[in-house]
């Protein structure tokens, strides 16, 4: 803060301090030129860049004169803030120095904040600055954070820090001064000199030098912007610096030797160093004469070990065959120096572990046919990389015999090996599979995987079958329900699984171009096929259900006599066909079945589907399933509704299903109902698309977008505006429940 005032008083109160002119002489005319000064400006130091400065130390004065001439009588004054205006510590007053000068001055006062004061006494002219002087008399404290620790180790070359607190009165940066000494304080080597840094914690940058040493310190020196030096400060505990490795020895196995996989054996090597008294060690080992290396006998570093003579209990690895194995122990110090030795020459890892077989497939207690392509799976796996010569067998006699089935060389994993039992020539409960696997040792090692026991049946002759309904000259109408029903078995196996084909004649017997329906998997017995008659006059119709056994034996026969079809031409159903590809679809149908049984609308690919599943909706919904053969708890399908369904592989398949648009006779459109949350929808409709919020324009504002499904492999996403589709099903999630009733326009 700079004050300007008349100066009307005297100078002269007793000071305390005493500060000394130290000028430069200035050669004066002979004869002084009267100057007339219009102002005086201080121009440093100042209140906003005070100057610090210790008791001895020296304040350059800087000063501008405004007015004529070239030189004046000036007056200069420092005096204590907390003092009076009129009793300056220092009053120099000099004659002849220049309108803008330096004046150093040397100050020997006690600590403290002086104002500084510039005076013309001849013109009245001065200039004050408060607060330009400070006196700062006491050093920096410094604390060494790092290295100060007992045990650092240090790599020569290496990159470490040097890191420290420093705190002092001065607020400006602070000269840093570092010094290392690897004699224990002998001698100093320097780091860096006077580099300025910011008061707090703060850190250095050193590349330790390249010695050996146990007695290394580093050293420390700040000195403020007053000039104060701090003591030295040293670390507190040496630290070691290692510019030499260990050294290592590898001593067994050294070259020779003959060790088998999976034995216990004993690694000695012998490892030192002048400047650790610990070392870490990693064992690996070479399978190929050193070429490449593998971590594989330590799983990594074993760190903080004693020197000297050591050994390592090794399980030798099972996973190895080779006569090129070697040793190779690394040696690391705890500065970081490594080193490392390996075996002198090669040793031997004999592989002698049987190879692993596990067979999946025949289960135990399956029934396999003669005739029948049958699946034989087993995994074969070695601990040594590298293939394997399987060779599988069968046994009718519980394993007291066996007989070759095929062998292979091949990669090691699960195998599948097609394989048709024609050779049995006689049924027996009494069968196994075995599967050997020999590796490529010598000499080798094998392994073997046996089956349970399971069933091969021998099936010569045909099953019986006996068609009971229609087999009489009955009237069926079009589009109705009727029973189709025969009774089944087989003289060789009651409890083999049939295939039923029903097929339809329209020339009293001649030939059955329709099929209706194929139903694989099916027990003996007595059967009811519930079947949506075709909407076609046919007054010399008969029925034939064939049903072939699991060797593909086979048997017909037919409805007795003609019946009678006649088409409803009242409500005639309507029939509608799609390709569904393998794999799962959701799909709806687009008519109201003429029959609901699941088989009924099924029956066109029946022996073609995996799967089908519908789920009941809501977060509590429950799924229901249906598989051909299986119990199931899905029975029927239904307009309104979407279900999953899963189409054997070999693809696609057409879908052919009889119906109509409505009830008939006609009567209201027909009802839905939907809950809170996710819903599988159905889109019944025969029209080509329809778009969401016109096919459910009551709700449209009770459900989420978009609506989504998957349809031979795409998947479908549909916003309010976009078209719902014939044959496909939606998820839809809904905010709250209730019905909805679909439009007379939708078909």
């Amino acid at each position: 803060m700079s004050t300007k005032t008349i100066r009307g008083k005297t100078l002269g109160i007793i000071l305390s301090l005493v500060l000394v002119l130290s000028l430069v002489a200035v050669a004066l005319p002979a004869t002084p030129v009267k100057a007339t000064v219009t102002s005086v400006a201080i121009n440093t130091p100042n209140a906003g860049t005070p100057e610090y400065v210790k008791q001895g130390g020296t304040i350059t004065v800087n000063y501008t004169l405004s007015g004529d001439g070239a030189t004046e009588s000036v007056g200069i004054e420092v005096y204590d803030a907390t003092h009076s205006y009129s009793s300056p510590y220092y009053n120099v007053v000099s004659d002849n120095l220049p309108h803008n000068s330096n004046i150093t001055l040397q100050s020997v006062v006690p600590a403290g904040t002086y104002n500084l004061k510039v005076t013309v006494p001849a013109d009245i002219q001065e200039d004050i600055e408060l607060g330009a002087v400070i006196v700062d008399n006491t050093a920096p404290t410094v604390i060494l954070v790092s290295p100060t620790a007992s045990g650092i180790y240090y790599k020569g070359g290496s990159t470490q820090t040097i890191s420290w607190t420093a705190s002092d009165a001065s607020p400006g940066n602070v000269l840093v001064t570092l010094d290392y000494t690897t004699d224990g304080g002998a001698s100093w080597t320097n780091i860096c000199t006077n580099q300025s840094y910011v008061h707090g914690a703060n850190s250095h940058t050193w590349t330790v030098p390249g010695v050996d040493t146990l007695t290394g310190k580093v050293r420390i020196t700040v000195t403020d912007d007053a000039g104060n030096v701090c003591t030295p400060i040293l670390s507190a505990n040496y630290f070691i610096i290692s510019n030499t490795a260990p050294t290592v020895n590898v001593t067994a196995p050294n070259g020779g030797e003959s060790w088998n996989g999976g034995s216990s054996q004993t690694i000695t090597f012998n490892a030192n160093s002048a400047y650790s008294t610990t070392l870490d060690y990693l064992i690996q080992l070479s399978t190929n004469g050193g070429g490449a290396w593998s971590d594989n006998i330590t799983s990594g570093w074993l760190t903080s070990q004693a020197k000297g003579d050591r050994t390592y209990a090794w399980t030798v690895t099972s996973a190895v065959r080779s006569s090129l194995c070697q040793i190779r122990v690394w040696a690391r110090d705890q500065a970081g120096n490594t080193a490392s030795d390996t075996s002198n020459a090669n040793f031997t890892i004999v592989d002698v572990t049987n190879p692993s077989v596990t067979i999946t497939a025949p289960s135990a207690g399956v029934q396999w046919y003669s005739t029948t392509s049958q699946n034989i799976t087993f995994t074969a796996t070695d601990l040594v990389p590298g293939n394997l010569t399987n060779t599988w067998y069968y046994s009718t006699d519980g394993g007291s015999s066996w007989n070759l089935i095929n062998t292979a060389t091949e990669t090691q994993g699960t195998k599948t090996k097609a394989w048709t039992p024609s050779p049995v020539t006689t049924s027996s409960s009494n069968c196994k599979i075995k599967v050997t696997s020999a590796d490529g040792a010598s000499p080798a090692n094998t392994g073997e995987g046996i089956s349970g026991t399971f069933t091969i049946t021998v099936l010569v002759g045909a099953p019986t079958v006996t068609v009971t309904a229609p087999n009489t000259a009955v009237s069926w109408v079009g589009g109705s329900t009727q029973s189709i029903t025969w009774d089944a078995s087989h003289p060789e196996d009651p409890e083999a699984l049939l295939t039923y084909t029903i097929a339809l004649s329209a020339d009293s017997g001649g030939t059955y171009p329709t099929t209706i329906a194929t139903l694989p998997n099916q027990a003996q017995g007595s059967h009811s096929y519930s079947w949506a008659v075709n909407n076609t006059n046919n007054a010399l119709a008969r029925i034939q259900v064939t049903a072939t056994d699991p060797a593909s034996n086979s048997a017909s026969d037919d409805s007795d006599v003609d019946f009678n079809i006649i088409a409803d031409t009242v409500c005639p159903p309507l029939t509608q066909a799609i390709a569904l590809n393998s794999g799962w679809s959701l799909i709806s149908l687009p008519l109201i079945p003429t029959n609901t049984n699941i088989e009924s609308v099924l029956g066109s690919i029946l022996d073609n589907v995996a799967a089908v599943w519908y789920y009941s909706g809501g977060p509590s919904g429950t799924w229901y399933s249906y598989a051909p053969g299986a119990p199931s708890s899905l029975t029927t399908m239904e307009a309104g509704k979407a279900y999953w369904i899963n189409i054997a592989a070999g693809g696609p398949y057409t879908l052919t299903i009889q119906g109509r648009t409505w009830s008939c006779p006609l009567e209201v459109p027909p009802t839905y109902s939907y809950v809170a949350g996710w819903n599988l929808v159905g889109f019944k409709s025969l029209a080509v698309a329809k778009p969401v919020g016109t096919y459910l324009p009551q709700i449209s504002a009770q459900h989420d977008t978009p609506i989504s499904g998957y349809f031979n492999g795409s998947s479908i996403n549909l916003t309010d505006v976009q078209n719902m589709a014939s044959w496909r099903g939606y998820w839809v999630r809904f905010t709250g429940a209730g019905p909805w009733t679909a439009s007379i326009a939708d078909d």
